[in-house]
């Protein structure tokens, strides 16, 4: 009963830029909202969680564990190669993972800042703005600035 309680108050997606939406499980297995939102693609970051409605979404799935020793950024080309279809071709993207605060935010944060030139500081505060309670862990904090590092330099 808490759990399913705790899943509810996590149901609803939100918007994080025009298209690209985060949530949680509960977000992705809520049908009506998703429909109603026009999402046509959803990315689960979790190993574990089942795709809910394959005849409906193209999904994509990737295999992280929200541990700081997992290297996430193994998994961000395929992950902006999918957004960045999605999004060109008109659709809406849901990034989860189950609680949709460590490593939906992560994907969500590396996004903004290796293809929409956000440095870590604003992806964060815009992010926040939409979803307070995210919260990469340790380790995907550091790649998170590792990333932010490497496109600062790139740029210059």
């Amino acid at each position: 009963m808490i759990i399913s309680r705790f899943l509810l108050a996590y149901e609803v997606a939100v918007g994080a830029v025009p298209g690209l939406f985060i949530g949680s499980y509960g977000a992705a297995n809520n049908l009506e909202a998703l429909k109603t939102t026009g999402v046509t693609h959803v990315l689960c970051v979790s190993p574990t969680l089942p795709l809910n409605f394959p005849d409906v979404f193209t999904y994509l799935q990737l295999q992280v564990a929200d541990l700081s020793s997992v290297r996430i950024s193994d998994y961000f080309d395929d992950a902006f190669g999918f957004i960045d279809s999605a999004l060109s071709s008109g659709g809406k993207v849901l990034v989860h993972c189950f609680m949709g605060i460590s490593r939906s935010s992560t994907v969500i944060l590396a996004y903004l800042i290796a293809r929409r030139g956000f440095s870590l500081a604003d992806a964060l505060c815009k992010l926040r703005r939409v979803r307070p309670q995210v919260q990469p862990n340790s380790g995907f904090y550091r790649e998170l600035v590792a990333l932010e590092a490497k496109q600062n330099n790139s740029a210059s």
